[in-house]
């Protein structure tokens, strides 16, 4: 067994999940070189990189930072924004009344209640 195959198994081993993670923090951030870093925790390029891989698949994705301006409106426009807020609130005011008289001439023509009664507390079984 060559000496950087054993020296990965033992890495894998001993280093914890946390440790992985500065490590590879670093690297990205560009603080460390991939050579300084084998160097100095005494791993392998490969399983640096295999690190590397992990990190990605698990962690870049929980840390990464959303821009809070992308959500908004492309339109900068305060009156047209309010104006389109205004519009969907009327559709969506128009397909609530609709539902209900759908579900109102449903309960009459096949003669039973459909609608849910809020409030109306527990059934008791006596």
């Amino acid at each position: 067994m060559s000496k950087e195959r054993k020296l990965d198994r033992s890495a894998k081993e001993v280093h914890s999940v946390g440790f992985k993670c500065r490590v590879i923090e670093r690297l990205r951030m560009g603080l460390s070189t991939e050579d300084e870093i084998c160097k100095q925790h005494e791993i392998s390029l490969t399983l640096l990189r295999e690190w590397n891989r992990w990190y990605e698949r698990h962690f870049q994705r929980l840390y990464q930072i959303s821009d809070p301006m992308a959500d908004l409106p492309k339109q900068t426009d305060p009156d047209k924004v309010i104006a389109e807020l205004k519009k969907k609130l009327k559709q969506a005011e128009l397909g609530e009344e609709a539902w209900k008289i759908l579900v109102r001439l449903a309960s009459e023509e096949l003669g039973i209640d459909i609608e849910k009664k809020f409030g109306s507390g527990r059934l008791k079984n006596e």
